[in-house]
């Protein structure tokens, strides 16, 4: 996942109801945001 992200720094910050989910539902959360990055991402603004 990392490499078709661009060069860019991201930052995350969790709702507080975070603390209690699950990894996996975390994990589906987080594949589903760099997704909409990646999509979102133009690959001529490469950092």
């Amino acid at each position: 996942m990392q490499s078709s992200l661009p060069r860019w720094d991201f930052v995350v910050v969790a709702k507080s109801g975070a603390a209690g989910a699950s990894r996996a539902a975390l994990r589906a959360s987080l594949d589903g945001h760099f997704a909409r990055l990646r999509k979102r991402a133009d690959p001529k603004d490469d950092g």
